[in-house]
């Protein structure tokens, strides 16, 4: 299962109308078909399911473990030459980068050990999966983000067919027990929200670039999954893709479908979440509070200097709303990620953290315009297309609900930030890996 070259010619011919793979594009064979079959299981469904594995059947306690060991894997994969291989010069860009990215991070952990009590073998042993991310996102990019129109387009289909069947097996009870997550588990993903984050991206790609049929088709089954497995982070990465778009026609069905929803389904799971009144209850909504008061709290106590890098959890920061879960809980829920990963960057690197939130805000909103397009502008190509909804997706993440630094939507950001950024930021398109 070799990984062809990308071939620009062909990505110019394909650029356009996105069909599914099932209709077998122009100039597909079986072969071709197949190659994007094992880049889906290798290079998507590896790295975003194998995380999730490790902690439903084994209870490991974060996604790092199973990123970094799905990196590995792809890294091995690309030394022997079953992926391709990343050139010198893009692998040394890469290993520069991550080394500087360390020793910013590493300094800035000491700085701060100096004025607070942190764990500094924590934060030192931590950059380790930061730089094996970043020079993974080098091999990631190169056999993903350089393919054909046509490429790209069967494997976010395949990629999104897995995740709807997934989906209907965890609507149908079809799993087996976890021992760490609670009833709404979605095998193999122990939380609601982390099978929703790893859906977005080929959710908004596919509302962007599929025909109208072929896009409401997909708004519509997510929209689905999202009511009946009562998943408010896959109904807002829904929400997103459609209003990305913002069809008249859509709208208009949104509009309808509204009271209709609302008289067959029950929708108390989803408006409870979003009751930010004094005295409630729900845990989703605390778990957020508390993200919040810990963004405050580290910059506040450390007059925006930050606790350092990976200590939250570690070091103490007041929070109300973390005693009250401890109260309802007698344990303490997603201390470490923060909640949403936008309050563990400021939390953890105080004015640092706030310009990396600034920025990726101004970059989610240069991709959604981009996505957008303007009328009678080319469409961008998949690859491209592809890059702008890993950034808009993984806004959900940063703002809504996070699982911490080293997730598999991190590493697919990671390996979309430089084509998004070229894209968005310079005047010429279709940025190269």
């Amino acid at each position: 299962m070799g990984m062809e070259r990308a071939d620009s010619g062909c990505r110019a011919m394909t650029r356009g109308v996105l069909v599914p793979p099932m209709a077998m594009p122009q100039n597909g064979d079986r072969t071709s078909v197949m190659e994007d079959i094992g880049r889906t299981l290798v290079l998507v469904l590896m790295p975003f399911l194998v995380p999730s594995i490790l902690r439903y059947l084994f209870d490991v306690g974060s996604f790092t473990t199973g990123v970094v060991t799905a990196c590995g894997v792809i890294c091995v994969l690309a030394v022997i030459g079953i992926v391709r291989a990343p050139t010198a010069s893009s692998l040394t860009t890469s290993f520069l980068i991550s080394a500087l990215l360390a020793v910013v991070i590493g300094s800035h952990a000491i700085i701060v050990s100096y004025f607070n009590d942190i764990d500094l073998v924590r934060a030192i042993t931590s950059l380790v999966p930061l730089v094996t991310v970043i020079l993974t996102t080098t091999v990631l990019r190169i056999n993903l983000f350089t393919l054909p129109d046509t490429s790209v387009d069967r494997i976010v289909w395949f990629s999104f067919a897995v995740f709807v069947v997934i989906g209907v097996n965890g609507l149908g009870g079809y799993q087996p027990a976890s021992i760490v997550g609670g009833d709404k588990t979605v095998f193999p993903f122990t939380e609601p929200s982390h099978y929703a984050l790893a859906m977005a991206p080929f959710i908004i790609y596919l509302a962007v670039r599929s025909k109208l049929v072929a896009r409401y088709s997909v708004i519509l089954i997510s929209l689905a999954l999202a009511l009946l497995l009562q998943n408010l982070s896959l109904l807002v990465c829904t929400l997103l893709g459609a209003l990305i778009r913002a069809d008249r026609i859509l709208v208009l069905l949104s509009i309808a479908g509204a009271p209709l929803a609302a008289n067959y389904i029950d929708l108390s799971y989803f408006t409870d979440r979003l009751d930010f009144s004094y005295g409630t209850t729900n845990l989703s909504t605390l778990v957020y509070l508390q993200g919040l008061e810990l963004a405050e709290g580290g910059l506040r106590t450390t007059n925006f200097l930050g606790i350092g890098y990976q200590q939250l959890g570690v070091v103490n920061l007041y929070s109300p709303t973390t005693n009250l879960i401890y109260r309802l809980l007698r344990d303490d829920l997603n201390l470490f990620d923060g909640g949403f990963t936008g309050a563990k960057l400021v939390a953890e690197l105080g004015v640092f953290g706030l310009v990396l939130v600034a920025t990726f805000v101004m970059l989610v909103g240069f991709s959604i315009l981009k996505l957008r397009g303007k009328r009678g502008q080319a469409a961008p190509s998949a690859s491209t297309t592809l890059a702008l909804a890993s950034v808009v997706a993984f806004s959900v993440e940063m703002f809504v609900r996070g699982a911490g630094y080293f997730t598999p939507t991190t590493l697919l950001l990671l390996g979309a930030l430089p084509i998004a950024w070229a894209t968005c930021f310079r005047r010429s398109s279709g940025a190269k890996a």
